[in-house]
């Protein structure tokens, strides 16, 4: 996964968008990071979607 550095100017006014509304997110990824994050994400909603067969037995049959 490679970052970009941007033009650090930019970033002030796109904090103080975040911090000024009301019930900000607890995380944000400025400049181009989301994509790698994104993807790496993805990936694993997928691994756990493949074992999701597998957790709902670990539950067993008390929650049918």
């Amino acid at each position: 996964m490679s970052f970009e550095i941007g033009d650090p100017a930019a970033t002030v006014p796109a904090l103080f968008a975040v911090v000024d509304v009301g019930g900000p997110p607890p995380r944000v990824f400025f400049g181009r990071s989301f994509e790698p994050v994104r993807e790496q994400y993805l990936a694993q909603l997928a691994e756990w979607e493949r074992w999701q067969g597998v957790a709902l037995a670990a539950f067993g049959t008390a929650g049918k």
